[in-house]
C-alpha cells in the first residue's frame, strides 16, 4: 500500500508550501516521526493546461507557474489535481504527458477528477513512464457522478478492480467535488471496507468538508482504518495549520495504538 497522506489543495505560490512545512516542523510535529506524506495540491483544468485563464484565477495558476509552485521536501507529496471533461478522454494521454512537462521535476502525482477516466490511456501512460527517475502516483477520484452510476460498495469496488487495478495508486472517495459538502462517514465506511478487502494494496482517501471542526467526525474511521488518506480544499493558511496539527495528532494516536 502506498504511503498515506494528509492533503491540502489550492496552492498558488511556493511560499505557501514553505510556510506550511516550516509550521509543521516547528509547531505541530508529533514526538514520533511523521509516517505519512503532506500532499500539496495544485488545481489544473484542461482549459488552464491549454494556457487559458480559468474563471477562478485565484484557484487555478497559470500553466507556466505550475512547476514553480512545487518544492522538494521529504514530507511533500506534490500533486496536480486535474479536471477535464469526458469528451476529452481521447486526448487524456497527451494531456497527462503535458502535465508531466508543466509539473516539473518535483511533481509526485496526478489526481484525476472525472468519473471513470479512460483505462486504456492510463495503461499507456504507465507504460510510457515506467522508466522515469521516480514513479508518478495516480489518484482516482470517485466523485458524485461515479457513485451515482455505481451505487453499491460491491459495484464500486468491482469497477475499480476490473478497470483500474495496477493503474491507480490511490482511490479518493469524494462526494463533495471540491464544493465543501461534508462527507458522511457512516455512508462511506462500507465502501472503504469493500475496496480494502478487494484491493489491499491500493491507497484509500477521503475528502469532503474536512476542517479542524469536522475532523472528529471521521475519528471512528481513522481508528478502524489508520491507513486512510484525507484531503481538504480550503486554502486559508491559518485554518490549514490548525487542520494539519489536529490531523497529525489524530493519525499519530491511532498509529501508535496499533
Amino acid at each position: 500500500m502506498p504511503l498515506p497522506y494528509i492533503g491540502i489543495t489550492g496552492f498558488m505560490r511556493p511560499e505557501e508550501i514553505v510556510e506550511i512545512l516550516s509550521f509543521i516542523n516547528e509547531s505541530c510535529s508529533p514526538d514520533e516521526p511523521i509516517i505519512r506524506k503532506i500532499m500539496f495540491g495544485v488545481l489544473v483544468s484542461s482549459k488552464t493546461l491549454r494556457g487559458e485563464k480559468n474563471k477562478f484565477p485565484n484557484r487555478y495558476p497559470l500553466v507556466e507557474e505550475i512547476g514553480k509552485i512545487f518544492i522538494e521536501h521529504p514530507l511533500a507529496m506534490n500533486v496536480i489535481h486535474f479536471h477535464y471533461s469526458h469528451n476529452e478522454n481521447e486526448t487524456l494521454l497527451s494531456q497527462l504527458e503535458k502535465l508531466i512537462e508543466v509539473g516539473g521535476g518535483n511533481l509526485d502525482g496526478i489526481q484525476l477528477n472525472i468519473a471513470w477516466p479512460d483505462p486504456r490511456s492510463l495503461e499507456r501512460f504507465r507504460m510510457l513512464y515506467l522508466g522515469m527517475y521516480k514513479q508518478i502516483q495516480l489518484i482516482l477520484q470517485v466523485g458524485s457522478k461515479a457513485f451515482g452510476e455505481n451505487s453499491s460498495p460491491e459495484k464500486i469496488a468491482s469497477k475499480i478492480k476490473e478497470e483500474y487495478l495496477g493503474l491507480a495508486d490511490y482511490v479518493l472517495l469524494d462526494l463533495s467535488g471540491g464544493y465543501g459538502k461534508l462527507l458522511d462517514a457512516n455512508f462511506l465506511e462500507p465502501f472503504i471496507e469493500k475496496i480494502q478487502e478487494e484491493m489491499p494494496g491500493i491507497g484509500i482517501g477521503l475528502a469532503g468538508g474536512l476542517d479542524p471542526e469536522t475532523l472528529d467526525l471521521i475519528a471512528p474511521l481513522i481508528k478502524k482504518y489508520p491507513f486512510l488518506s484525507i484531503d481538504e480544499d480550503h486554502l486559508d493558511l491559518n485554518v490549514v495549520k490548525e487542520y494539519l496539527c489536529k490531523a497529525l495528532a489524530m493519525f499519530n494516536l491511532h498509529e501508535s495504538s496499533k
